[in-house]
């Protein structure tokens, strides 16, 4: 069996709630941005371009943003890292 992915890792630990039927991504603005202001920020990652690729953040990220998702479980913040998407 081989390396599981980054994503996989990060999916199966925090479980991203869809918010429709297959898909989990909140837009950065209007209605979905007010949205993600109203949850606990543990609960929250941000989908960030970077030059290295795509990363997902714990938290609620301003710069390079793309996407915000809301997870089932939290992360602790003296203990969580990015996430290659």
């Amino acid at each position: 069996m081989g390396r599981r992915s980054d994503y996989d890792i990060w999916y199966d630990k925090y479980q991203p709630i869809n918010r429709d039927e297959d898909n989990f991504l909140y837009e950065t603005y209007g209605e979905d941005l007010e949205y993600i202001k109203r949850q606990e920020d543990k609960f929250v990652w941000t989908l960030i371009d970077s030059d290295n690729g795509l990363y997902l953040s714990p938290g609620i990220h301003l710069v390079n943003r793309l996407a915000y998702i809301v997870c089932k479980n939290p992360f602790d913040y003296g203990n969580v890292r990015d996430y290659k998407y």
